[in-house]
Protein backbone atom coordinates (compact mmCIF):
# COMPACT_ATOMS: atom_id res chain seq x y z
CA UNK A 1 0.00 0.00 0.00
CA UNK A 2 2.78 1.99 0.71
CA UNK A 3 4.38 2.27 -2.85
CA UNK A 4 1.12 2.97 -4.73
CA UNK A 5 0.72 6.25 -2.49
CA UNK A 6 4.20 7.09 -3.09
CA UNK A 7 2.97 6.51 -6.99
CA UNK A 8 0.24 8.36 -6.84
CA UNK A 9 2.05 11.11 -5.16
CA UNK A 10 4.51 11.49 -7.82
CA UNK A 11 1.99 11.39 -10.90
CA UNK A 12 -0.12 14.15 -9.08
CA UNK A 13 3.13 15.68 -8.44
CA UNK A 14 4.64 15.48 -11.93
CA UNK A 15 0.92 16.52 -13.70
CA UNK A 16 0.99 19.72 -11.43
CA UNK A 17 4.42 20.83 -12.77
CA UNK A 18 3.38 19.94 -16.67
CA UNK A 19 0.34 22.01 -15.52
CA UNK A 20 2.52 24.84 -13.90
CA UNK A 21 4.45 24.65 -16.94
CA UNK A 22 1.53 25.75 -19.38
CA UNK A 23 -0.05 28.35 -17.08
CA UNK A 24 3.66 30.17 -17.18
CA UNK A 25 3.73 30.14 -20.83
CA UNK A 26 0.70 30.83 -21.23
CA UNK A 27 0.79 33.98 -19.08
CA UNK A 28 4.22 34.59 -21.15
CA UNK A 29 1.96 34.64 -24.59
CA UNK A 30 -0.95 36.92 -23.11
CA UNK A 31 1.96 39.33 -21.70
CA UNK A 32 3.49 39.59 -25.10
CA UNK A 33 0.03 40.18 -26.73
CA UNK A 34 -0.62 42.79 -24.47
CA UNK A 35 2.49 44.46 -24.77
CA UNK A 36 2.63 44.52 -28.62
CA UNK A 37 -1.63 45.77 -28.66
CA UNK A 38 -0.13 48.35 -26.49
CA UNK A 39 2.70 49.55 -28.79
CA UNK A 40 0.03 49.42 -31.54
CA UNK A 41 -2.58 51.29 -29.92
CA UNK A 42 0.36 54.45 -29.13
CA UNK A 43 1.49 53.96 -32.57
CA UNK A 44 -1.77 54.37 -33.61
CA UNK A 45 -2.12 58.05 -31.58
CA UNK A 46 1.22 59.35 -33.02
CA UNK A 47 -0.47 58.19 -36.64
CA UNK A 48 -3.74 60.16 -35.46
CA UNK A 49 -1.54 63.00 -34.37
CA UNK A 50 0.10 63.64 -37.45
CA UNK A 51 -3.20 63.07 -39.62
CA UNK A 52 -3.92 66.45 -36.83
CA UNK A 53 -0.29 68.03 -38.52
CA UNK A 54 -1.22 67.96 -41.63
CA UNK A 55 -4.72 68.85 -41.49
CA UNK A 56 -3.22 72.00 -39.55
CA UNK A 57 -0.50 72.59 -42.27
CA UNK A 58 -3.27 73.06 -44.95
CA UNK A 59 -4.60 75.94 -43.33
CA UNK A 60 -8.09 77.12 -44.96
CA UNK A 61 -7.03 76.28 -48.42
CA UNK A 62 -5.44 73.27 -50.49
CA UNK A 63 -2.00 74.28 -50.97
CA UNK A 64 -0.43 74.23 -55.12
CA UNK A 65 2.31 72.26 -52.79
CA UNK A 66 1.21 69.46 -50.67
CA UNK A 67 2.65 69.13 -47.12
CA UNK A 68 4.93 66.20 -46.09
CA UNK A 69 6.26 65.53 -43.03
CA UNK A 70 9.53 63.23 -42.54
CA UNK A 71 10.43 61.36 -39.00
CA UNK A 72 9.23 63.80 -36.58
CA UNK A 73 9.70 62.81 -32.95
CA UNK A 74 6.43 63.30 -30.87
CA UNK A 75 4.97 60.76 -27.91
CA UNK A 76 7.93 59.04 -27.58
CA UNK A 77 7.71 57.60 -31.13
CA UNK A 78 8.33 58.90 -34.65
CA UNK A 79 5.89 60.43 -37.25
CA UNK A 80 5.96 61.05 -40.61
CA UNK A 81 3.30 62.20 -43.69
CA UNK A 82 2.37 62.51 -46.68
CA UNK A 83 -0.33 64.26 -48.51
CA UNK A 84 -1.34 63.72 -52.03
CA UNK A 85 -4.58 64.57 -54.26
CA UNK A 86 -4.46 61.18 -56.76
CA UNK A 87 -7.68 60.29 -57.89
CA UNK A 88 -9.53 62.53 -55.52
CA UNK A 89 -12.25 65.70 -56.52
CA UNK A 90 -10.36 69.01 -56.37
CA UNK A 91 -11.57 69.99 -52.81
CA UNK A 92 -10.05 66.28 -51.17
CA UNK A 93 -6.73 65.13 -50.16
CA UNK A 94 -5.65 61.97 -48.26
CA UNK A 95 -3.13 62.20 -45.54
CA UNK A 96 -1.29 59.06 -45.29
CA UNK A 97 0.28 59.26 -41.57
CA UNK A 98 2.96 56.75 -40.15
CA UNK A 99 3.24 56.47 -36.32
CA UNK A 100 6.48 54.24 -34.86
CA UNK A 101 6.65 53.63 -31.33
CA UNK A 102 8.84 50.92 -30.19
CA UNK A 103 9.48 49.14 -34.11
CA UNK A 104 5.60 48.95 -34.34
CA UNK A 105 4.06 50.83 -36.89
CA UNK A 106 0.55 51.99 -37.37
CA UNK A 107 -0.44 53.82 -40.87
CA UNK A 108 -3.59 55.69 -40.66
CA UNK A 109 -4.74 56.93 -44.21
CA UNK A 110 -7.37 60.00 -44.23
CA UNK A 111 -9.52 61.51 -46.53
CA UNK A 112 -10.52 64.82 -45.81
CA UNK A 113 -12.48 67.22 -47.60
CA UNK A 114 -12.57 71.70 -47.57
CA UNK A 115 -15.46 72.80 -45.79
CA UNK A 116 -14.59 76.06 -46.35
CA UNK A 117 -13.76 79.55 -44.66
CA UNK A 118 -16.66 80.69 -42.83
CA UNK A 119 -19.69 79.00 -41.41
CA UNK A 120 -22.44 80.54 -40.08
CA UNK A 121 -21.91 83.96 -39.89
CA UNK A 122 -18.76 83.51 -37.45
CA UNK A 123 -14.92 82.72 -38.67
CA UNK A 124 -13.90 78.90 -38.33
CA UNK A 125 -10.27 78.44 -37.00
CA UNK A 126 -8.04 77.45 -39.50
CA UNK A 127 -7.79 73.48 -38.53
CA UNK A 128 -10.84 73.16 -39.06
CA UNK A 129 -11.40 74.28 -42.34
CA UNK A 130 -10.99 70.01 -43.37
CA UNK A 131 -13.36 67.42 -42.58
CA UNK A 132 -12.21 64.19 -42.28
CA UNK A 133 -14.54 62.08 -44.65
CA UNK A 134 -13.03 58.53 -44.44
CA UNK A 135 -10.19 56.87 -42.11
CA UNK A 136 -8.80 53.32 -41.72
CA UNK A 137 -5.57 52.32 -39.98
CA UNK A 138 -3.34 49.59 -41.11
CA UNK A 139 -1.22 47.44 -38.67
CA UNK A 140 1.78 45.47 -39.33
CA UNK A 141 1.20 42.42 -40.57
CA UNK A 142 3.06 39.99 -38.41
CA UNK A 143 2.29 41.42 -35.32
CA UNK A 144 1.19 38.24 -33.73
CA UNK A 145 2.73 35.21 -35.26
CA UNK A 146 4.20 32.80 -33.16
CA UNK A 147 7.47 33.48 -32.37
CA UNK A 148 8.69 30.02 -32.60
CA UNK A 149 8.05 29.43 -35.64
CA UNK A 150 9.61 32.87 -36.61
CA UNK A 151 12.72 31.31 -34.83
CA UNK A 152 12.24 28.11 -36.64
CA UNK A 153 12.47 29.71 -40.38
CA UNK A 154 15.04 31.31 -39.21
CA UNK A 155 17.51 29.06 -38.58
CA UNK A 156 16.37 27.14 -41.61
Amino acid sequence: MGNSRVIFVGAVSVIMGLYSVGLQRAERAVGRIGEVHSYQMQAEEIAKAGVALAINKLENKKPSQLPKLNNLSIFGGIVSYVVDDDGLPAEQARIKSTGTYKNHQAVRTAIVTLTGTTGGGKKKKKWSNWEVVRVFTQFSGSEFENQYTIQHRDNE
